[in-house]
């Protein structure tokens, strides 16, 4: 906590553990979906197709 020059308080910081389960879900689901996402629309590729280009 950060404090004044005469020791009180600046201000008060209170983080519950179900707001960082979220971020963590939040920032599991982001990066999956911005993995199958691309990975998905390679599948459909005809390889042959793809090298080349």
């Amino acid at each position: 906590m950060l404090t004044g020059e005469d020791g009180s308080p600046l201000f008060s910081l209170s983080l519950e553990p179900s707001l960082f389960i979220g971020a963590l879900l939040l920032a599991t689901l982001t990066g999956l979906i911005s993995a199958f996402v691309p990975a998905l629309s390679a599948a459909r590729l005809d390889p042959v197709v793809a090298i080349r280009g």
